[in-house]
């Protein structure tokens, strides 16, 4: 159909990450673009996730250091659950700053974006209905995020629970929490809430925390985190909540051998996952894939069954991560509205779960590659920060820079970090990955020395003691230049 026919050349429905990048972008370009957000812009990262899940996560890492000031030579502060309370108001603060700095809502009105209000409706694939008034649109671009999962559990609803929409808005830290769950969320704000005051206990199903990272490093952080004084029940299913007789909240855990046993606190977090925004959007009544989750299935380039339809960020289920909604935003964008299939490069995706140490990953894991290329045909390269003399100065030596390739030119397949600022350090790897460069231009490339991202350098110049190993390297030295390499062990 003719672009006169359509009021827009693009209906966005969603003003989270994906939706306002979307927008900006598209208008931007000179598109005609509406926008529809039920609630607020913004979305999850701005007023219940990244911003104020990080800003937590800062004032508990000032309260562990202000407990610790003899560690470096100042005296400790001692702080209760109840001196820290302000930690709340200093998120609510942080999420009004960040709004007002990113202003997103002008942003949108300089590139022109008509933004509506109010729960959608899409009567057809060019037809969106709102409480305002009906959008006909061109293209349709649905970017409506996730919500937290609420876990059957009988009893839990009766006694009331938590989950990081509602966790921002408390006043005060409870004196003890239960966290149901295991991944980012649940590690991130466990560690959190513990460091200001509270006694938290972690109730993961799965055998290990973090379960889709490094299953070494993982180890590591888990180890940190029992040190810390919080308690982990893995291999655990909670089966039942309800209210003790002197006001706590219990929780009734099962082991894989059937045994039984409580828990019991103040308030509950639940943190088990996440599921699509789909309810109500009509979406199969057009054929739209959806998987058991109800996730939207979209295809590399962002369709979701049509050529009229895309879809991005949380609501496909994919990477439910900000970077990569933005990422997917301006890619989808693109091929709306130019000739041409880009893909969306799913293959190399970063990643960081932001507790103290970070945990961030890119690629393989170690056991992906083993299964992949099997385990006599990948190299693991290995640097502690116990040996980098910036984390030894500041006092954060625990963690490894853990990189793997294959084949003699060391083609990096995956990379994970444990350690001080290890969602930086993550990015230098991704870069390598994406353009295809081996190794060793990582080994080679000139680092400011004392930094941290030096152990980026001397995990990767392990490789040149390994390839030294390497039977055709090997006899190349000991015929061409007459000497014997030492063996990787002595070195």
């Amino acid at each position: 159909m003719a672009r006169q026919q359509y009021d827009y050349d693009l209906c966005i429905l969603g003003g989270g990450s994906t939706g306002l990048v979307a927008g900006n972008v598209a208008g931007a370009l000179g598109a005609r673009v509406a926008l529809v957000e039920k609630a607020r812009i913004g979305g999850e990262c701005l007023w219940t996730g990244c911003v104020p899940s990080k800003a937590l996560l800062h004032v508990a890492e000032i309260a562990h250091t202000m407990r610790r000031g003899q560690t470096f030579g100042l005296r400790n502060i001692p702080l209760s659950h109840r001196d820290c309370g302000g930690a709340f108001d200093y998120v609510r603060a942080k999420i009004a700053e960040v709004r007002k700095n990113d202003a997103t809502e002008k942003m949108l009105q300089d590139f022109g974006v008509d933004v509506f209000f109010g729960t959608p409706e899409i009567v057809s694939p060019h037809l969106i209905r709102t409480p305002t008034g009906d959008i006909r649109a061109a293209q349709l671009l649905i970017a409506t995020g996730s919500s937290p999962i609420l876990p059957d559990i009988p009893g839990l609803a009766d006694i009331g629970y938590l989950t990081n929409v509602t966790l921002f808005d408390l006043t005060e830290v409870p004196e003890s929490i239960i966290i149901i769950g295991g991944g980012y969320i649940a590690v991130e704000m466990g560690q959190a809430l513990d460091r200001l005051g509270a006694k938290v206990t972690l109730i993961q199903r799965g055998s290990r925390l973090l379960m889709k990272d490094d299953e070494e490093l993982t180890a590591l952080l888990t180890d940190r985190l029992h040190n810390e004084d919080l308690s982990i029940h893995r291999n655990a299913e909670a089966v039942k909540a309800e209210r003790t007789a002197g006001g706590q909240k219990s929780v009734t855990i099962r082991r894989p051998d059937g045994s039984e046993s409580t828990v019991q606190a103040e308030e509950i977090l639940v943190a088990v996952g996440r599921q699509a925004n789909t309810a109500g959007l009509n979406l199969e009544r057009f054929g739209v894939p959806l998987d058991d989750q109800g996730n939207i299935q979209t295809d590399d380039h962002g369709r979701a069954g049509m050529p009229t339809l895309w879809a991005a960020g949380d609501v496909t289920g994919r990477y439910q991560f900000s970077h990569m909604a933005e990422h997917e935003a301006k890619i989808i964008v693109r091929n709306i509205l130019f000739p041409g299939n880009q893909a969306v490069p799913y293959d190399i995706v970063p990643w960081a779960t932001f507790t103290d140490p970070e945990l961030a990953r890119v690629g393989l894991t170690q056991t992906e590659a083993e299964g992949k290329y099997g385990a006599n045909q990948i190299q693991i390269h290995r640097h502690s920060f116990l040996q980098d003399d910036r984390a030894i100065v500041e006092g954060h030596t625990l963690g490894i820079v853990k990189v793997i390739t294959t084949g003699l030119n060391g083609n990096i397949v995956g990379a994970h970090i444990l350690g001080p600022r290890a969602g930086e350090l993550i990015h230098e790897w991704a870069l390598a990955m994406r353009h295809n460069l081996p190794i060793r231009a990582i080994a080679d490339l000139i680092h400011v020395y004392p930094t941290l991202a030096v152990s980026n350098q001397r995990a990767a110049q392990r490789w040149y003691s390994g390839v030294q190993q390497q039977p055709l390297v090997r006899g190349i030295l000991e015929k061409g230049f007459g000497f014997t390499p030492r063996d990787a062990s002595d070195l």
